[in-house]
């Protein structure tokens, strides 16, 4: 019965903490990824922090996607504290995890079942470019979650950041553009915690599946933001 109060009391402060401080990550540095930042802004019915659509774009005449490799070249240079990881190869882990989210992506396209965008091999007529940037890849704290394990609670969430750009098939035209950043979830102790990069994979699972939702409507409906707190131990 003890066991069970603790554990109850310390979900009930991780949620309390979650709220307080404000789990949601805030906003990446801009990269020049994209280049008109400027021009993106807040929309409550987004899940991303920044985005902006072709006011003149009709979304209603695309189904196909080209989904191109997922870009490493505007990662943002760590701070000092996000540097403190330890982790092995940080150039081979960014690519390991670019593959990771373009293989994400490509399959919550396929498995939609509203089957809204077939998959496309080149650009063409009726045909979405899905362009993606990984701007930032922070590890997860292994060593400083592994002392906390002593107390049951996670200490290091780590990051993860991307840019997206939606290219016209024919005309190459920029047609939107999505930013966001995301701290890994809130959780009591955990594996994920205790893993360099589980946190990015289960942001990116969740992006995926965000930017599936968001191109079907191109934003004229609202897509929820995911949770920043969970209960799974993995």
């Amino acid at each position: 019965m003890k066991i069970k109060s603790r554990v109850i009391y310390l979900t009930v402060i991780t949620v309390a903490m979650c709220i307080i401080t404000g789990c949601k990550a805030s906003p990446a540095s801009p990269t020049a990824f994209i280049q008109n930042h400027q021009i993106m802004t807040e929309d409550g019915k987004s899940p991303f922090h920044r985005v902006w659509y072709d006011p003149n774009t009709s979304w209603e005449g695309y189904n196909r996607i080209l989904i191109k490799p997922v870009s490493t070249s505007y990662i943002i240079k760590a701070g000092w504290w996000q540097g403190i990881t330890f982790a092995v190869d940080r150039k081979k882990d960014s690519k390991r995890i670019a593959d990771y989210m373009w293989t994400r992506l490509c399959g919550a396209f396929e498995s939609d079942p509203d089957e809204r965008f077939k998959p496309a091999y080149m650009p063409g007529p009726h045909t979405l470019i899905l362009e993606t940037a990984l701007v930032e890849l922070v590890p997860t704290k292994v060593w400083l979650n592994a002392v906390g394990t002593v107390f049951a609670l996670s200490i290091d969430y780590g990051s993860v950041a991307m840019e997206t750009r939606i290219r016209d098939g024919i005309t190459g035209k920029v047609i939107a553009t999505f930013a966001d950043r995301e701290h890994g979830k809130a959780s009591l102790i955990s594996v994920a915690n205790l893993t360099w990069y589980s946190h990015a994979r289960h942001i990116i699972d969740d992006w995926a599946q965000q930017i599936v939702q968001v191109l079907k409507t191109g934003g004229s409906e609202p897509v929820p933001d995911s949770p920043a707190f969970t209960l799974q131990p993995w």
